[in-house]
């Protein structure tokens, strides 16, 4: 299928593709937090987390309107944090791995339902674990018209997969198109504004302010999909800490993402 119209005035269209076959891709996310001290300086508190996915996405059903099911399987997980002993790493890399999880989008990259499987499991806590909301913050939103090289559009969708319902807002802008290896590919720059209302037993967490993040995007118009995307997201959050109900330092939080398809021999 073919997804890109030229037209006259140089508009290209931008659009999902309904080929039924899998990628691979690789995931890695970092979160940096920093306790903030009474002087709102950030202290010498830090906690450091990584994290690194392989999953397969395979594409199910696609239906008339042109939107289609996905289904998100991970190969392979690799955790670690600074802050958690060794038996908790392995516990969070063990349940990890067991994720699957479905969801549907329209050609234009909005996610309608996200499908957690049975066996589905939301880590909460500030290392952000949740494996759906990462892939929420990493999807874009194509323009519904053709546009040329300059041109903007925006785009919000919510996620409640993990109980929470948040908004991500994003901002878009064709920056280029071209060749690479045989793909022609879509250059975005990438704006991602949100607010975090999180909460547990134990803790609750809320923004304090839009956690707000810049990036870039490839888009493989070629195929219709995702090539890659980087994303750094920044900012403060208030914590509450529910059981012990004593004071607790703001966060200063700094979140990198990146995800590339992986090619196929």
């Amino acid at each position: 299928m073919f997804f890109l119209v030229a037209c006259q005035s140089d508009k290209v269209q931008l659009a999902f593709g309904t080929v039924l076959d899998s990628q691979n891709y690789i995931l890695q996310t970092s979160l940096d937090v920093w306790a903030i001290s009474p002087e709102g300086d950030s202290s010498s508190e830090h906690m450091r987390t990584d994290l690194k996915v392989a999953s397969t996405l395979t594409q199910l059903i696609v239906y008339d309107d042109g939107s289609a099911k996905y289904e998100l399987h991970l190969d392979s997980v690799e955790y670690s944090s600074d802050k958690r002993s060794v038996e908790e790493v392995a516990y969070m890399e063990k349940y990890l791995r067991t994720q699957t999880f479905r969801y549907k989008i329209r050609s234009n990259g909005i996610m309608d339902t996200i499908f957690p499987m049975e066996e589905y499991l939301a880590i909460k806590g500030v290392n952000d674990l949740q494996l759906p909301r990462l892939f929420v913050k990493l999807q874009p939103v194509l323009p519904e018209k053709n546009v040329s090289i300059g041109e903007s559009w925006d785009g919000a969708f919510s996620d409640s997969s993990s109980g929470e319902y948040t908004t991500v807002y994003k901002t878009f802008r064709l920056e280029d198109v071209f060749y690479r290896g045989g793909l022609q590919l879509a250059k975005l720059s990438m704006g991602v504004r949100y607010r975090k209302n999180e909460e547990d037993e134990s803790v609750k967490l809320e923004s304090k302010d839009y956690l707000v993040g810049k990036g870039t995007l490839l888009f493989d118009m070629t195929k219709g999909q995702v090539f890659s995307v980087d994303l750094e997201l920044t900012g403060d959050l208030i914590v509450d800490d529910k059981l012990n109900q004593t004071k607790v330092p703001n966060l200063k939080v700094r979140q990198v993402l990146k995800m590339e398809r992986q090619e196929q021999e």
